[in-house]
């Protein structure tokens, strides 16, 4: 995994940037949630290249598995994905899922640190 704690506003968080194996189920969600807790933070932005085909297209179900996941373990996630990259039904999906508190995309970085440090 190439990652990086960074820290703002005496928050800490994990930025993902990329993974050995992308992201595409549940399993993969909790080496991730094992890296929160070892570094003694819930609260993670994920970039695109950590993630695999399957997470956006969402017949597969593997976004919303993740998501759960992620949800269960109260890891508040981010995830950075540029929007000429995201199909219209993502888009939508990505739209409501930012009216909540625990999960949100956005499309720029610095948008996505500013909602996930709130």
């Amino acid at each position: 995994m190439n990652y990086k704690i960074n820290t703002k506003n005496g928050k800490k968080y994990i930025e993902l940037f990329s993974a050995s194996v992308p992201l595409k189920a549940e399993a993969d969600a909790l080496d991730i949630v094992a890296l929160c807790g070892e570094n003694d933070t819930y609260l993670l932005m994920v970039r695109r290249d950590a993630l695999s085909g399957d997470f956006f297209d969402l017949k597969t179900r593997a976004a919303g598995g993740i998501i759960q996941k992620f949800v269960n373990y109260h890891i508040k996630t981010v995830i950075v994905i540029p929007e000429d990259a995201q199909g219209a039904r993502f888009r939508e999906w990505a739209g409501e899922s930012n009216k909540g508190s625990q999960f949100g995309v956005f499309s720029s970085r610095e948008d996505a640190e500013k909602w996930l440090l709130k």
